[in-house]
């Protein structure tokens, strides 16, 4: 999160006394303290390459003034430089001179803040390329706001990535070639990568950050030896390991960073017999009594496979001197197997073409799935389609994810989901579309998922809109008799639709239109939903088939 802050004529007048103020308000929603006194530091970052004072430290405290109800910094005891200082001793800024211009805080954690000056005029226009562009910005103490600053609109388009992985930790990237989708894969392990970096943009320049991994599928892989490796004979027997396994293996050595697994061209080989034990273990995900994160192990116990052979999966995958039993991972491996981590992301990329397999509803019943066909050459040019804002604060939310339903269904409506998905299976009794009591779990976890991500922002329809488009029509696909329903059937009343689904023009009902208009009920109109459901009508009614993927 990101503060903006107009200079005050006293913040740079040294007759003024020492102090610059914030006030309570400022203080307790970004800086999020309740106490009267607390110490910060901030981190000087230059708008120039290699700018004076780049890096320089400058710790200060926070003063509560009770009968001005507000906060100060005031000069350190210890006679080190405090923020006004800075401001009038080291950039030389003056009341008569820099009053039109802004400074910034960027919040890093809860005590560490990066500074930035910003002249008034095109010198904004660089920190918020460098800074703000996808984070939330507020402004404080603007009265003579630039052009620039009522331009900025905030961009959270990688919130909904955010809200199905803490939902859960399988994603499918759908849409055609060349938009992108393992690229995102990438800057979530950037944004997410808790590594120091000597400067802030070399973070974004690691192309293989510790915690990413690409694997490229063939299209000769039929069965799970390429996933989860095999045990070897020849010459003697010993376990065979891939790059996922030995990525699992370092994502447990790491567990409270995100570590995100891309499958790039998930499709060109049958998911369902290459990733059996994943999609198995994937459902199988509980934390314990103590607190322990658990799941079907996707390799037996190490033990199974005999003494020698045991010690030597620990000693590859652990090295020589991690792999005793003093290591609690290799107690776990050798007892309990190879299991999912809580911090493991899978993501697959997808393309539909003549050279691809479709998805079996056995998969898409265990996915988040996620449709990337927008193209906005508007924002490549401009660079935009690049940016994605530091989210390690975000960490926690990704690695500790509630499983049930039941654990956050009174921290939103709840009933609300229910309704809406009760509506929708009166729709599709009758049919292999219908929805399970996974989806209801999924459904309840991604709006309060999307509750935790948007904060104020948050909107349940917008969530449910979300929700719709990653797990119910993406269910749904047939030709002309398959998706047909009379207007006189009897689920259209049950799911609540006193009148006829069809909008002026349509002549064919079906399973879409009914859709459709429960959305509209429940959830609104002008949704991306709609829009999506308009789109495969009309492909349905030329094409006398459609496919959510098509």
């Amino acid at each position: 999160m990101i503060a903006l802050f107009k200079f005050r004529a006293n913040d740079l007048n040294p007759s003024k006394g020492k102090q610059i103020e914030f006030n309570v308000e400022k203080v307790t929603n970004f800086f999020e303290f309740t106490n009267d006194e607390e110490h910060v530091t901030f981190q000087y970052k230059s708008l120039e390459r290699g700018g004076a004072f780049d890096g320089q430290t400058i710790k200060v405290y926070l003063k509560l003034s009770p009968s001005r109800g507000d906060y100060k910094i005031y000069q350190n005891a210890d006679g080190s430089i405090d923020l006004k200082d800075f401001f009038l001793d080291k950039l030389h800024l003056d009341a008569s001179s820099n009053i039109d211009d802004f400074f910034a805080l960027k919040k890093v954690n809860s005590t560490k803040y990066l500074l930035f000056y910003i002249p008034q005029g095109k010198e904004f226009e660089a920190f918020y390329n460098i800074c703000v562009s996808n984070s939330d910005l507020i402004i404080e103490n603007t009265k003579k706001e630039s052009k620039v600053l009522v331009s900025t609109t905030d961009n959270t388009s990688y919130l909904p990535y955010l809200t199905a992985l803490r939902t859960k930790p399988f994603m499918l990237l759908a849409g055609i070639s060349g938009t992108g989708k393992s690229r995102i894969v990438r800057k979530l392990a950037q944004a997410t990568n808790t590594k120091n970096y000597t400067k802030e943009e070399d973070r974004w320049k690691d192309n293989r950050p510790d915690n990413f991994q690409l694997i490229q599928v063939k299209p000769n892989w039929h069965n799970s030896m390429d996933v989860v490796g095999f045990l070897s004979n020849i010459p003697e027997p010993h376990y065979v390991f891939t790059d996922f396994v030995r990525f699992i293996v370092k994502a447990w050595q790491h567990p409270e960073t995100p570590y995100f697994l891309c499958l790039d061209e998930m499709n060109l080989a049958p998911v369902e017999e290459y990733f059996a034990e994943f999609l198995s273990a994937i459902e199988s995900r509980a934390w314990d009594e103590k607190g322990n994160y658990t799941t079907d192990p996707i390799i037996s116990p190490f033990k199974d496979y005999g003494k020698d052979v045991c010690e030597a999966m620990l000693k590859e995958l652990l090295g020589e001197a991690r792999h005793t039993e003093a290591n609690p991972l290799a107690i776990q491996f050798e007892n309990k197997g190879l299991t999912l981590p809580p911090n493991l992301m899978v993501m697959g990329t997808v393309n539909m073409d003549e050279t691809t397999f479709s998805f079996s509803r056995k998969v898409l019943d265990r996915a988040m799935s996620v449709e990337m066909n927008e193209v906005n050459y508007d924002d490549f040019k401009e660079g935009k389609t690049e940016l994605m804002p530091l989210l390690t604060d975000y960490n926690d939310l990704l690695v500790n994810r509630p499983q049930k339903a039941q654990e956050v269904q009174e921290e939103i409506n709840s009933q609300k989901v229910i309704d809406y998905l009760k509506a929708v299976n009166e729709l599709l009794d009758s049919t292999p579309f219908k929805l399970g009591y996974r989806a209801a779990n999924e459904a309840i976890l991604y709006v309060a998922a999307s509750q935790e991500f948007a904060k104020e922002a948050f909107s349940i329809e917008t969530a449910m809109d979300e929700f719709t488009l990653m797990k119910i029509l993406s269910r749904i696909e047939g030709d002309d008799s398959r998706l047909a329903i009379d207007e006189n059937d009897e689920r259209l009343q049950k799911a609540g639709l006193s009148e006829s689904p069809l909008d002026n023009g349509e002549q064919n009902l079906t399973l879409l239109n009914g859709l459709r208009a429960i959305v509209r009920q429940h959830i609104g109109t002008n949704t991306a939903t709609e829009k999506k459901i308009n789109h495969m009508y009309t492909t349905l009614c030329r094409e006398h088939f459609v496919s959510y993927w098509a």
